[in-house]
């Protein structure tokens, strides 16, 4: 019966899940290769691999999520160029080759085509400023030859994603006012990051609990890591804030923000929930422990500058292994979750 169904699914749907499908199976690959590089003390392709993981990653969520969000699915060869073009990159990447880069661009193209049409002040749509930004971000790459900017598009996506859940998970509301407010202080924060660096965008993570408030008592995964993520927001800026007051680096900012803020969302938010669907299989409970194990790993990364330079290696194997042991953890309990087609 799963087979018939699927047999008469139109083109256009099979290519477009199927190709968000690919492009998870992608970032776990990149995840697993670039942590275990960090162990083996590559760090360069540690930081392309990982960097490219989070991108990819994130490239499937949005995908997934843009009839939802433009009322249209992409048409079936729009999303096999999507695929191969942000897939293209992974290859590259293992031979060693800088081009990596360029089928990023590509891909970046096809997807800011897709919300063509789709910037309007509607509770819906206003959000969506959130993933253009982030997309056309991807770009300043080629003019500062500096990979954070592939983080743009995942931290924003992450973002947008927080102001369409966070307020109906935990009861409020948000008007379109509220969601504008936050895509000029992504816009800002961008800019300036672009210019003075990645850690920059705390400036939007920490103005995050003011737009998208809620501290409230934890009930299931998603309260707990959105809650981590949002103190991690504030505490990003404060440091932030601290570091500029007295010119010297307390923390490795940028990937405390990419580890405590992002991978948290993305262990609370898009695994437990939204991968799911992408993989056609049951949403599953989750531990709600698992935030604090990307908390810690966080933490763990961060301290790096402030340490002597003999025990870097143990922080990174503690990080390494604690993500590693994350990632293991959804996909053991995504695979064997039960098939929904």
């Amino acid at each position: 019966m799963a087979k018939h169904n699927r047999q008469k699914l139109p083109d256009d749907f099979k290519y477009w899940i199927y190709s968000s499908r690919a492009l998870a199976y992608l970032s776990l690959v990149s995840f697993l290769t670039g942590l275990t590089a960090i162990l083996l003390l590559q760090v360069r392709y540690h930081q392309y691999l990982m960097i490219y993981g989070i991108r990819t990653f994130y490239s499937s969520i949005m995908w997934v999520q843009i009839p939802g969000y433009t009322g249209k699915i992409p048409p079936k060869y729009t999303s096999l160029a999507h695929a191969i073009a942000e897939g293209s990159s992974l290859p590259l990447i293992l031979i060693g080759s800088e081009s990596w880069l360029y089928p990023l661009g590509v891909s970046t193209a096809i997807h800011l085509s897709r919300y063509h049409g789709a910037i309007k002040p509607t509770k819906l749509h206003s959000p969506n400023t959130l993933t253009v930004i982030g997309l056309l971000a991807t770009y300043t790459v080629f003019i500062t030859n500096d990979i954070w900017a592939l983080a743009y598009f995942p931290l924003l996506s992450a973002v947008s994603l927080l102001s369409r859940v966070d307020p109906s998970m935990r009861g409020y509301t948000v008007s379109v006012e509220r969601i504008v407010a936050l895509a000029t202080i992504a816009l800002v924060s961008t800019i300036i990051s672009v210019a003075k660096g990645f850690e920059y965008m705390a400036l939007l993570l920490g103005s995050l609990p003011l737009v998208l408030p809620g501290f409230r008592r934890v009930e299931n995964i998603y309260l707990k890591g959105s809650t981590i993520a949002k103190a991690i927001g504030i505490a990003s800026l404060t440091i932030l804030a601290l570091q500029q007051l007295a010119d010297i680096a307390i923390l490795d900012l940028s990937h405390l923000i990419v580890l405590g803020f992002l991978a948290v969302v993305m262990s609370s938010l898009c695994a437990p929930y939204l991968l799911p669907s992408i993989l056609w299989r049951r949403v599953f409970e989750a531990n709600i422990n698992i935030p604090y194990l990307l908390l810690l790993s966080a933490v763990a990364r961060a301290v790096l500058l402030k340490l002597p330079y003999t025990l870097i290696p143990y922080t990174q194997a503690v990080s390494a292994t604690l993500a590693i042991g994350a990632i293991a953890y959804y996909t053991f309990n995504l695979l064997k979750s039960k098939k929904v087609m």
